[in-house]
């Protein structure tokens, strides 16, 4: 069930921990489970098929897209070989929060 953007949010983005170099990382990952990814970023692309091959997109207006990992997602991404630890070290390393 998708969420709505009053529940996908328990706080604001501004009260995560930002990592010293975020600005140049395209994501953010949530406690909730969804990913944010700032289409801007010059690594869009890499983590755009890092993103479709691990979670289902939810929503994917201009500037940010919205995904969420599942138990379909992660079961299909390992189906392709991917690992947890390397399914959660190109989060952290994509990721613009703690």
């Amino acid at each position: 069930q998708m969420k709505s953007h009053n529940t996908l949010l328990s706080k604001p983005l501004s009260a995560l921990t930002l990592k010293p170099d975020h600005s140049s990382r395209p994501l953010w990952v949530l406690p909730t489970g969804s990913i944010l990814l700032d289409t801007s970023s010059p690594i869009y692309s890499t983590a755009y098929d890092f993103l479709v091959t691990i979670s289902e997109p939810q929503s994917r207006p201009t500037y940010i897209h919205e995904y969420l990992l599942t138990p379909y997602s992660l079961y299909a991404a390992a189906a392709v070989n991917f690992t947890e630890k390397g399914i959660v070290t190109t989060l952290e390393k994509f990721s613009k929060t703690e």
